[in-house]
C-alpha cells in the first residue's frame, strides 16, 4: 500500500473518532438535561467555583479540580446541589514511569438550616481506615452493635450525640444504603460521595438516602 494512502485514512480515523466521542458526550449532557426537567431542577455542563467549596475527602490534595453536570433545586422541601467531581492523579508505577488518571466521583450535597459542626459518619472497615491514615480522630458512640459498623469523626462530641441518637443509629445499621453513603456535616450542608461518574439512575436514590437520614434526626439537631 502506499505511503500516500495513510495521509488520507488517519485522518477520517482520527476525525470519525473524534465525531463519535462528540456524540457519546452530547448524548450523556441530553439524559442528564432531561432528567433535569423531569425533576424540576436546574442543570449547568460546569461550575469551576464549585469545585473548591468542600474539604474533606476526596477534595483534599486534589489536583486540576473539576464540577461538571452540576445539578440544583429543591427535593422533599430541601435545596440540593449534586455535581460530577473531578481531579488528576498522578501515580508512578512498578516500572518507575508516571502516569496520570483521571479521578471522577459522584457528589451530593442537601442544604441545611443553618452552619453546623463538622461530622462524618461512615462504614467503619474501610472509611475508619482512610480516617485514621488521615490522622483524624474516630469516635466511639458508646453503642457497641453501631460501633462495630460504624465510624465517627467530629470536632464537636455533643453534636454528634445528638445527631446520632438511638433512633438514628437503629436506623443506619437497619438500611443497606448506610454502607456505601458516607454522611458528611460540611458547613450548612450534609452531603454524601461514592466513586465513578455521575449517573442518572443513582442519583435520585442517593439523595433520598439524605433526606431519609435528616427526617430522622431529632429536630434542632441539623434542620
Amino acid at each position: 500500500m502506499p505511503d500516500w494512502i495513510w495521509w488520507i485514512v488517519a485522518p477520517l480515523v482520527l476525525g470519525g473518532w473524534l465525531y463519535y466521542q462528540w456524540q457519546q458526550k452530547k448524548a450523556r449532557r441530553d439524559a442528564y438535561r432531561e432528567l433535569a426537567h423531569r425533576l424540576g431542577w436546574q442543570y449547568v455542563d460546569n461550575d469551576r467555583g464549585l469545585a473548591k467549596k468542600y474539604s474533606g475527602r476526596p477534595f483534599d490534595d486534589a489536583e486540576w479540580r473539576s464540577a461538571k453536570h452540576v445539578f440544583r433545586g429543591q427535593y422533599r422541601g430541601r435545596g440540593l446541589t449534586a455535581f460530577e467531581f473531578g481531579f488528576r492523579l498522578e501515580e508512578t508505577d512498578r516500572h518507575g514511569d508516571e502516569r496520570t488518571e483521571t479521578v471522577l466521583y459522584q457528589v451530593i450535597a442537601v442544604k441545611l438550616a443553618g452552619e453546623r459542626p463538622w461530622l462524618e459518619v461512615g462504614e467503619r472497615g474501610f472509611f475508619g481506615g482512610l480516617l485514621r491514615k488521615a490522622g483524624v480522630h474516630v469516635k466511639d458512640t458508646g453503642d457497641p452493635a453501631f460501633d462495630e459498623v460504624f465510624a465517627v469523626s467530629t470536632d464537636d462530641p455533643a453534636f454528634a450525640e445528638d445527631v446520632l441518637a438511638e433512633d438514628v443509629r437503629a436506623w443506619l445499621r437497619g438500611d443497606g444504603r448506610a454502607q456505601d453513603n458516607p454522611i458528611r456535616v460540611h458547613g450548612d450542608e450534609i452531603i454524601t460521595w461514592r466513586r465513578g461518574p455521575l449517573e442518572p439512575a443513582d442519583l435520585q436514590p442517593r439523595v433520598d438516602f439524605l433526606n431519609d437520614f435528616l427526617d430522622r434526626v431529632p429536630d434542632g439537631a441539623l434542620v
